[in-house]
């Protein structure tokens, strides 16, 4: 609860609010609460943002595709985030210059992955 009193972002504050109600109101116990409460006094308000644009995107499955297999991916699920990515740092950031916007993409980017929240394909393909 320290936590959650500590922060000012409005947006990381619904996000708390939504994750101690549905605790409070559903019977069914998670080991995870505490890991949610954490990642989200952990992340940025914009990186959580950038999750929102994966998971509303992302094909639902496993991405165990045997190979040879015939897969359609959609445009959806195929298209490219880094623009709107950085359309939100700028509407959040208006001083910013482009290298420095560009210079946040990366780190939100990388700070995701390192917490391997989203994956890096060009790791994947390499394993």
């Amino acid at each position: 609860m320290r936590r959650v009193a500590d922060i000012k972002d409005e947006e990381k504050l619904r996000i708390f609010h939504g994750i101690l109600l549905g605790n409070l109101t559903n019977a069914y116990e998670s080991d995870f609460t505490e890991t949610f409460l954490d990642l989200v006094s952990r992340l940025d308000h914009i990186q959580i943002k950038v999750l929102k644009l994966y998971r509303e995107s992302g094909r639902s499955g496993s991405m165990d595709i045997p190979e040879g297999a015939a897969v359609v991916v959609s445009s959806i699920t195929s298209r490219s985030f880094k623009r709107e990515i950085l359309e939100i740092i700028k509407d959040n950031n208006p001083s910013l210059s482009t290298i420095e916007s560009e210079g946040k993409y990366e780190f939100y980017i990388c700070d995701l992955i390192n917490k391997a929240l989203v994956i890096d394909t060009k790791t994947v393909e390499l394993l």
